[in-house]
């Protein structure tokens, strides 16, 4: 037979729980260590009360008002708030996924916190192919999870009690998976993220701003900056920002004779009005034996042109 859930303290607590409710005590009022409230497919065990300037933290496991046999998918925050106050996640409870025979990705990429997952915390979970942790994180929590780590692969135990003719208790090993890493990334420079891990570095990937359409944003990092705009090959009426290649209509300058402007994003000359006519006057001192030298009284344009034209 498996090991069966170790279930009797997440019980009390909920029964705590349900109790406070029934006669109206609001949770996050009266919460104290050991009190529990549940968020999502998980619920948490306050290990330590917090104040105004510091966060309480918790221990999370599954919640068993979902069916363990139907969940596939797990993801266990780095904070989680309980009325108005807030928590870390700092463990994970002895026990706290064992049985969840469908489970097939843990998330645990926002566990910047986590110094403890407990004995058989994942044990029996027969499908479990992905764990996606933090860049960094410290695989040696998972010795007594029921996960045995192997460089960026891991192997899942089954537990049995009393083998066969009721021999002694036997593990085997029925299923593996890997570990796949997410970076915690920071703006390092103005083309460029790292991670505060691993140091690693990754080229920003710019998108507009939907908030401030002046300038784009870092789908990553939230970095921001201005765009740089250059004129668009494919359209002389605009021009494109070279980062998120956001485009614009030409704008601004002051048109000349013909209604041509520079645009007072990128400088390229487009058209910016109608088309008029200059008004050429001869620039006497240009006269020569064949040509003279032209100016529009309207605009800077000049022109050399034979005499008499």
């Amino acid at each position: 037979m498996k090991l069966g859930k170790h279930i009797s303290r997440v019980a009390l607590a909920l029964l705590l729980a349900a109790l406070m409710t029934a006669v109206g005590l609001p949770l996050a009022a009266h919460a104290e260590v050991d009190d529990v409230f549940e968020s999502g497919k998980l619920i948490y065990i306050i290990t330590q009360e917090g104040d105004d300037t510091v966060f309480g933290t918790v221990t999370a496991m599954f919640n068993e008002k979902f069916d363990p046999d139907t969940v596939t998918f797990l993801t266990v925050p780095n904070r989680v708030s309980n009325g108005n106050k807030t928590y870390t996640v700092t463990a994970i409870d002895n026990n706290a996924f064992a049985g969840c025979t469908s489970l097939a990705t843990l998330d645990l990429s926002a566990c910047q916190s986590l110094t403890s997952i407990g004995m058989s915390a994942l044990i029996d979970c027969e499908k479990l192919t992905s764990i996606q942790i933090p860049c960094g994180f410290d695989k040696g929590l998972f010795a007594v999870s029921g996960v045995a780590p192997n460089g960026d692969n891991f192997t899942i135990e089954y537990a049995s009690i009393g083998g066969e003719g009721g021999g002694p208790s036997s593990v085997t090993v029925v299923s593996s998976g890997t570990f796949t890493y997410s970076h915690n990334w920071v703006k390092d420079s103005n083309d460029c993220h790292k991670c505060v891990h691993c140091q690693a570095t990754q080229a920003h990937d710019w998108q507009l701003n939907d908030a401030n359409n002046a300038e784009h944003i870092c789908k990553v990092c939230a970095a921001t900056a201005k765009h740089t705009w250059e004129a668009d090959a494919q359209d002389a009426t605009q021009h494109k920002c070279t980062a998120c290649q956001t485009a614009e209509k030409h704008y601004g300058g002051t048109p000349d004779c013909e209604g041509k402007a520079d645009c007072a994003a990128c400088g390229t000359e487009y058209q910016a009005g109608p088309v008029g006519q200059h008004q050429w006057t001869v620039v006497p001192a240009s006269i020569g034996t064949t040509t003279a030298r032209y100016e529009c009284p309207v605009c800077p344009k000049t022109k050399d042109a034979e005499i008499g034209m």
